[in-house]
């Protein structure tokens, strides 16, 4: 398996010895996603990947959305439906990529309103708003780890 890149797409706490890996030992452009039991080291396909630069599962290891870069730079996402056909879901142009994307997707996903809930933080580093890297840190820092 020289060559073969492997990336986690899911962990889950309802499946305690398995984990969801994307690997690319079929066609290098692609990660197709396997279900792996790291206890047996068994392994089963979950999704042939043809088409997308990521593909996403939810906590029941099903697959959910797929992106993949657009001729701009921006993404698209698609969901994949009940019939197993792949719908547009969403699209973020390049200008659109910094940390509101990720909440915006994860907002969209969830069928969430734009409105910030009691509590709710940003992005994936917890920050109050999107595009805050940690108040008062020059360039954006993160915050506690600028002098």
């Amino acid at each position: 398996m020289a060559n073969v890149h492997a990336k986690i797409v899911g962990v889950s706490p309802g499946f305690p010895t398995e984990i969801v890996v994307g690997l690319n030992d079929r066609d290098p452009e692609y990660h197709d996603l396997y279900r792996i039991d790291v206890s047996t080291e068994d392994r089963a396909l979950v999704q042939r990947n043809d088409d997308f630069a990521e593909l996403l599962v939810d906590d029941d290891y099903r697959v959910r959305l797929g992106g993949r870069i657009t001729p701009d730079g921006g993404s698209e996402m698609f969901a994949l439906t009940d019939t197993e056909s792949w719908q547009p879901f969403m699209k973020v142009e390049m200008e659109g990529l910094h940390d509101d994307g990720a909440l915006r997707l994860r907002q969209a996903w969830q069928g969430s309103s734009s409105e910030r809930q009691p509590g709710q933080r940003y992005g994936r580093h917890g920050h109050d708003r999107p595009g805050d890297r940690g108040g008062d840190c020059p360039g954006g820092g993160l915050a506690g780890r600028c002098k």
